[in-house]
C-alpha cells in the first residue's frame, strides 16, 4: 500500500469497497443446491410412487396384500361361554349401580331406604379419615369418622375410595 494515503482514506476505501460487495447480490450456491436436490428427490420417490400404482393397475392387481383369514375359535371355547340372553338376564334382574352387598336379596329394600337416603359426598383421608355424608331426608352434611353414627348406621370402615356403614349385621358401603 502507499505510505501517502491517510488512514481516513484507506478507511473511506474499505467501506466504499465493501458498498460494491453488497451491490453484487451472490448467490449462495450451495444452499440453492440443497434445495433444488431435495426438490428433485421427493419428485423421483412420487414419479417411481406413481409408476407401481400404475403398474398394479395395469396388472389388475390390488393395491394392498389381502390380509390373511381370522382364525376361527375352536368349539371348546366357545362352549365355555354362556350365551348372551343369560348375562342380559343377570344384569337386568338388579341394579347394576348399586354395590353387591348392597344388592343382596335379604336386605335389598332396607339397603335401598339407606342407600337414597344417605350420600356419600367426600372423603377426607388425613391422620384420622374423614366421611363426608349428606342425609337427604334431613338435609343436613356429617363430617363422620369411624364409630360415629347417621341415620341408624355406623360408620365402620372409611377407605380411600367407599365407606361401609354397619346396622346391625347388615352393612352398607357408600361409593
Amino acid at each position: 500500500m502507499r505510505c501517502d494515503v491517510s488512514p481516513e482514506q484507506r478507511l473511506f476505501n474499505l467501506v466504499r469497497s465493501g458498498a460494491r460487495s453488497l451491490e453484487r447480490k451472490e448467490f449462495d450456491f450451495p444452499r440453492v443446491n440443497g434445495i433444488l436436490g431435495a426438490v428433485f428427490f421427493v419428485s423421483i420417490l412420487l414419479l417411481v410412487g406413481m409408476f407401481f400404482l400404475l403398474s398394479r393397475v395395469v396388472r389388475s392387481e390390488p393395491l394392498l396384500p389381502s390380509l390373511p383369514p381370522l382364525a376361527v375359535m375352536p368349539a371348546a371355547v366357545t362352549q365355555a361361554y354362556a350365551p348372551l340372553d343369560d348375562y342380559l338376564d343377570t344384569v337386568s334382574a338388579r341394579d347394576i349401580f348399586l354395590p353387591a352387598s348392597a344388592a343382596s336379596p335379604a336386605g335389598t329394600q332396607a339397603a335401598e331406604g339407606a342407600a337414597r337416603d344417605l350420600i356419600l359426598s367426600g372423603i377426607y383421608m388425613g391422620q384420622q379419615p374423614q366421611a363426608i355424608i349428606q342425609d337427604k331426608t334431613s338435609g343436613k352434611v356429617y363430617f363422620l369418622g369411624e364409630g360415629d353414627r347417621v341415620g341408624g348406621y355406623t360408620v365402620k370402615r372409611i377407605l380411600a375410595d367407599k365407606v361401609i356403614l354397619q346396622r346391625g349385621t347388615r352393612e352398607l358401603e357408600l361409593l
